[in-house]
């Protein structure tokens, strides 16, 4: 049975889960309270799984010399190698995450485990010489799963990052839908042609090629080939002149149904959001509004208006 909702790794403690070193919680108040409703969480705590125990001693990330590569992971006062360990357990995480087949990742800022990047880090042969690392948890997860979308509790706080993440999200849950043929990767191009143009608009068209497939290549050589690049294209944030070069295509499905009053209406509202006068969230709800006055069939399906649910509201916020 298909879920019916993206299924969301997370670090157990941003849910509020008293599994800190300390035996206390850093609880992110907007993913346990609004963004639960929409999705379903996998909590994950590696350093728990390690059996590490509640309370433990803090951990930290090291490198032997300045000139080793290889970040490892020990106890901070006991000073126990535990890299070994923690990359048994990560395999079994691995292994668990593949099977549920999860849509994102939201990680724990600076932890030696879960932190995706700016992860303090020691160097044994020189203890004045500190520098960033990321996690041992999270790069492993990062390098084992290239196309998943991830964020920190420290972005996630960031509107414009907090929306794209999201927005990556459900779109990786929607491709995970697909059902392997060449019609179904097409048409979902085709529903998210002017959400993909709002991030690049050149790759949206790179993608096009890619579904039509005109190398004959296998459905499944092609799914692998197009999934990497709209993850990686919608990884690109929108900016003002994408998102308004995305509303002047949808516009030009109108031009014939509106009236000169109408449409220098629109076009000034345009405008408005080109000098910033106006936000996105206004434009693009006039659109939609369009969309369904006029029984636009092919934009009905279009992404472009609510790639995730606008109960969310993350738009209101976005200039």
């Amino acid at each position: 049975m298909k879920r019916q909702k993206p299924l969301i790794a997370i670090s157990s403690c941003l849910l509020g889960e008293n599994i800190r070193y300390n035996g206390g919680h850093c609880r992110e108040n907007w993913i346990y309270s609004e963004l639960s409703k929409f999705v379903d969480f996998h909590p994950v705590c590696p350093e728990l799984a390690m059996g590490l125990g509640v309370p433990r001693e803090e951990i930290h990330l090291f490198r032997t010399t300045r000139k080793d590569n290889e970040v490892k992971l020990r106890s901070k006062f006991t000073k126990e190698e535990l890299t070994q360990t923690a990359y048994i357990t990560y395999e079994s995480i691995e292994d668990d995450l593949k099977n549920l087949d999860i849509d994102g990742h939201i990680f724990t800022r600076k932890s030696p485990t879960c932190g995706p990047d700016n992860v303090k880090t020691i160097t044994l042969d020189d203890p004045n010489y500190v520098n960033k690392s990321t996690g041992l948890y999270a790069g492993f997860i990062m390098d084992q799963f290239p196309n998943l979308p991830y964020i920190d509790n420290g972005r996630i706080k960031n509107i414009e990052l907090r929306e794209n993440f999201v927005k990556k999200i459900f779109s990786h849950f929607r491709f995970k839908q697909l059902n392997g043929t060449m019609r179904d990767l097409q048409l979902f191009h085709q529903m998210h042609k002017y959400a993909i143009m709002e991030h690049n608009q050149e790759n949206m068209r790179t993608l096009g090629r890619i579904a039509a497939n005109h190398e004959g290549l296998s459905a499944q050589k092609v799914y692998q080939i197009y999934f990497k690049l709209f993850m990686e294209t919608i990884s690109i944030l929108p900016t003002r002149k994408n998102r308004l070069n995305a509303c002047y295509h949808v516009f030009g499905y109108f031009k014939n149904d509106l009236g000169a009053g109408e449409k220098k209406a629109l076009l000034n509202l345009m405008e408005d959001y080109q000098n910033g006068v106006s936000n996105y969230l206004t434009i693009n709800s006039f659109l939609n509004v369009l969309t369904e006055a006029h029984q636009k069939a092919y934009l009905q399906d279009q992404y472009i208006f609510e790639p995730y649910p606008k109960e969310l509201k993350l738009l209101k916020d976005i200039a």
